[in-house]
């Protein structure tokens, strides 16, 4: 019953299990012929090296987990693996002696195929580095902020309100706007548009640490509307350039308007003068 109990564990696991004793594979259970594409009776006999890619990945993990093994400690790796295709994938091992008071008793071993997770993992790094470029390299300012403390920032918002680098970190926002009043204000408008997961957009007069004026447009949305704790995501751009050449424009418009006003009125009184004569 003992025996039969086991091997309906064996053959019902989610992970491969392989006895070996003396290097060679004693019993398979069902889940690592599948991993590793063969048969039981294929399996039984072969020397460990069979699972391995070449002969120095094997001498390898001989040199790694031969003394964990022999003082009757578990041992634990990923490495890539072969299947009998000669196909390659990761698999996560974890091996101890079957018995740890007689270590050349034999050692069990347990296989898992990591590969699709290693594969995420690696397709999340790489995604994580691009945006981290993104985030880094901007022509915007970014930043994240909880509680209106500043938790992360870009170089560019640094920049953009004269701050060296870190400067800004775990810091409040209150000292970038030009008056604790303008300060209530912004967060009074931001906040319940914000809390109701929509977009906030506004333009307006902030302050560099050195005091002078600085323009910008900031847009900003909850990272979760439903966990305030998550915070918020700004993006700010310096509009002080662009500002600066609207008014001139403004100003050049109305300079405009006065002069045309000016010689209206000019003609009009010449013209009443002829008409006087």
């Amino acid at each position: 019953r003992a025996l039969l109990d086991q091997r309906a564990i064996l053959d019902n696991a989610s992970v491969g299990i392989v006895f070996t004793r003396d290097q060679r594979v004693e019993r398979v259970n069902a889940k690592a012929c599948e991993i590793f594409g063969y048969t039981e009776e294929e399996l039984v006999g072969q020397p460990g090296r069979v699972f391995y890619v070449d002969d120095a990945d094997y001498a390898e993990m001989g040199r790694a987990a031969g003394p964990v093994l022999a003082r009757g400690e578990l041992f634990q790796t990923e490495i890539e693996l072969c299947r009998r295709n000669g196909g390659r994938f990761w698999a996560r091992l974890a091996a101890k002696a079957v018995d740890s008071a007689a270590t050349h008793q034999g050692t069990i071993w347990i296989a898992e195929d990591v590969s699709q997770q290693r594969r995420a993992a690696l397709e999340l790094q790489r995604t994580l580095r691009e945006l981290e470029a993104v985030f880094e390299n901007g022509t915007v300012g970014v930043a994240h902020s909880r509680a209106g403390v500043i938790q992360r920032c870009n170089r560019k918002l640094e920049e953009i309100f004269g701050y060296g680098p870190g400067e800004l970190l775990l810091h409040t926002t209150e000292p970038l706007f030009k008056s604790p009043d303008d300060y209530h204000a912004f967060v009074d408008a931001a906040l319940p548009q914000l809390g109701r997961g929509e977009y906030y957009e506004d333009e307006r007069e902030y302050r560099r640490k050195d005091g002078r004026p600085v323009w910008c447009r900031v847009a900003g949305r909850a990272v979760n509307v439903h966990d305030p704790e998550a915070g918020l995501i700004w993006i700010v751009e310096d509009v002080t350039t662009q500002r600066a050449a609207q008014s001139l424009m403004l100003a050049a418009r109305d300079d405009l308007e006065r002069r045309v006003a000016e010689r209206t009125r000019d003609l009009r009184r010449k013209n009443a003068e002829l008409e006087a004569e």
